[in-house]
């Protein structure tokens, strides 16, 4: 029996009169055709004239085989005549009322073209020539003796003596040899017979613009994150503090902010991070706050060593290497250059000795404001520091996830081992798991992806990030030094037009709405798992093999 759509039909069909031709012939189509063929009642197609106006139409049945193509019938009950003065066509039922009717080849025929040219828009559709073909059944006229016109071949028909051998006409129907570009037995295959169905039938879910989705997502973690600052307001005027937390519970923000409420109360204030993409961008937005430094570390430390014309020798690891005690002797030579507060973010990445420098960097390092906000994350920071322990009697702890949705969060917190964190903002889309084999693969997948989100989903090319692991250099999701068409550049000097491409350590600490984590296969270091999967805000996409997408969801 063949495949059915709809199957059952539906009772306003079944208790129709004028349906039932179409219902006779439905059941003969299900019951003579083997189970490789599949059969659509009832399609109906919109389709444009060349005046642009629009014309609409629908096909009685469509019935299709991976082998041999697809036919386009047209059922019409009754005795079907077309008058020779006219050519205006009617159908005279059994109770011998005519009404005029559509000229039933011209509609399968209509059909079957706007079907056709559908189908090779279709998402899916490996385009190439394939055997489409229609035909009209008459099951209440009988056969005439000769063609119906030059246009109307008998063999398109089949007429009511005839339905007994309806698998016969329908397979002979495809298997006729048409005109050079109308050949026989040019299947739709697997991948067609999909697409086929995805047109006609296809199910159909109408969710909420992915664009609005992520507008009204980043909004509330927009709020919350505005919310999250009240926890200064509790930590008072206390001198000395670490806090601890998870990605996205907000040390970043209270770090700047707490760092922007000291220089404007009129204390000279430094704000540092280990992060030279972080640090450049905390030096841009706080530029115009007066009695604020802002920076990487060891870029602070090379600004205020040159302030004090102090030279350090050597080049490369060994010059940064060399840095910290050029602060530290800075201090000694010029104390006015020191700073009645530090805030110090991301404090799991400084060692000891450059924070007991910074601490030597205020003008009372013993009571001094000095703050460190952490990251307390077990499972990736092994190393316990000293000097942040002795900061304060216990860490104030940040339990709330406000930067990511409650999906994203879930993904990243099976990489977290600490002081369990709790999303507050809203659950958001499902991240993407996106399977890619080679690096071809790789870079089709994200260029389709940020194609998607700036084309149809509303994203500026400056929401979005593609994080890798491994070099950016030639790498293969450049496309001519492109991503989805659009330029690409660096953390540090992002900008609205461009997409980051970046890796995943240089863009620790900071964030986009969208992230495309690529190279599933070589994130194996758990710190960068987990700083990879808690980038995003809203919109997460993991490209990678399909193994090692698995462990990344389940470790």
């Amino acid at each position: 029996m063949a495949r059915m759509y709809p199957d059952p039909l539906p009772d306003d069909v079944l208790a129709n009169p004028y349906r039932e031709a179409e219902v006779d012939v439905y059941n003969r189509l299900r019951d003579q055709l083997p189970d490789d063929w599949v059969c659509w009642y009832s399609r109906p197609w919109l389709g444009l004239l060349s005046s642009g106006e629009e014309k609409d139409g629908e096909a009685d049945f469509v019935v299709a085989h991976p082998d041999h193509g697809f036919l386009v019938i047209e059922v019409k009950g009754g005795t079907v005549r077309r008058e020779e003065k006219t050519e205006r066509w009617t159908s005279t039922n059994r109770l011998r009322i005519t009404n005029v009717i559509k000229d039933p080849v011209k509609q399968a025929r209509d059909s079957k073209y706007e079907l056709l040219k559908k189908l090779k828009i279709q998402p899916g559709w490996r385009r190439r020539f394939v055997t489409a073909r229609y035909g009209v059944i008459l099951p209440d006229s009988a056969k005439p003796a000769h063609d119906l016109g030059p246009g109307m071949p008998l063999r398109i028909f089949l007429f009511g003596e005839d339905l007994k051998y309806l698998r016969e006409w329908v397979e002979a129907r495809l298997s006729a040899q048409g005109d050079a570009n109308d050949r026989p037995g040019l299947g739709l295959g697997p991948d067609g017979m999909r697409a086929l169905h995805e047109m006609v039938a296809g199910r159909i879910e109408l969710r909420p613009s992915l664009a609005r989705a992520l507008r009204n997502d980043y909004r509330q973690i927009e709020r919350l994150t505005a919310e999250q600052v009240d926890i200064l307001d509790m930590l008072g005027d206390t001198p000395r503090m670490a806090i601890a937390g998870g990605a996205g519970t907000g040390k970043t923000i209270l770090a700047l902010e707490k760092a922007a409420r000291l220089a404007e109360s009129g204390s000279r204030t430094l704000l540092t991070c280990f992060n030279v993409p972080l640090g450049q961008h905390l030096a841009r937005i706080t530029k115009d706050i007066p009695l604020l430094e802002a920076g990487s570390f060891h870029a602070v430390c090379d600004r205020l060593r040159r302030k004090a014309d102090l030279s350090v020798r050597g080049d490369g690891q060994a010059f940064y290497d060399q840095l910290p005690a050029a602060l530290a002797n800075t201090m000694v030579c010029r104390p006015e250059l020191r700073f009645d507060a530090v805030v110090v973010d991301e404090g799991q990445d400084f060692d000891d000795e450059w924070l007991d420098v910074l601490q030597r960097c205020l003008v009372d390092p013993e009571a001094g404001c000095f703050y460190v906000f952490y990251d307390d994350n077990q499972r990736v920071y092994t190393r316990r520091s000293r000097a942040i322990a002795e900061l304060s009697q216990s860490p104030f702890n940040l339990v709330h996830n406000f930067r990511n949705t409650r999906a994203i969060h879930a993904a990243a917190r099976s990489w977290y081992r600490g002081k369990m964190t709790r999303a507050l903002g809203p659950e958001g889309e499902p991240v993407a798991w996106v399977e890619a084999a080679t690096g071809a693969d790789t870079a089709t997948k994200v260029d389709g992806l940020v194609r998607d989100l700036v084309s149809r989903h509303g994203l500026t090319p400056g929401q979005i990030a593609v994080l890798t692991v491994r070099p950016t250099n030639d790498h293969p999701a450049l496309q001519g030094g492109t991503v989805g068409g659009f330029t690409v550049t660096t953390a540090e000097a992002s900008r609205e037009d461009a997409v980051v491409f970046d890796t995943v350590r240089r863009f620790k600490g900071l964030e986009r709405q969208a992230v495309i984590l690529v190279d599933a296969d070589e994130l194996i270091d758990p710190e960068l798992a987990y700083v990879g999967l808690s980038r995003p805000g809203v919109w997460l996409a993991v490209i990678g093999p399909t193994s090692d997408l698995a462990r990344l969801r389940s470790d």
